[in-house]
């Protein structure tokens, strides 16, 4: 009973993470025609750190 559970839901989220996993590789490379792999988790981690502060910021200043 679990184990069929379990595979209904794999079978429906199999799709949507297939979704955004094509998703994620085709950004990827376009990013890397223009630059290194390196370059490319540098840019990655600002844009994290920078979302990351910008919700802080917001959290902060919500007056």
């Amino acid at each position: 009973m679990i184990l069929n559970i379990f595979d209904d839901l794999q079978d429906f989220f199999s799709p949507v993470v297939d979704f955004f996993v094509n998703i994620w590789h085709s950004i990827q490379d376009f990013f890397l025609q223009y630059m290194s792999q390196d370059a490319f988790n540098i840019f990655i981690f600002i844009s994290i750190v920078a979302i990351i502060l910008f919700v802080v910021l917001a959290i902060i200043n919500r007056d």
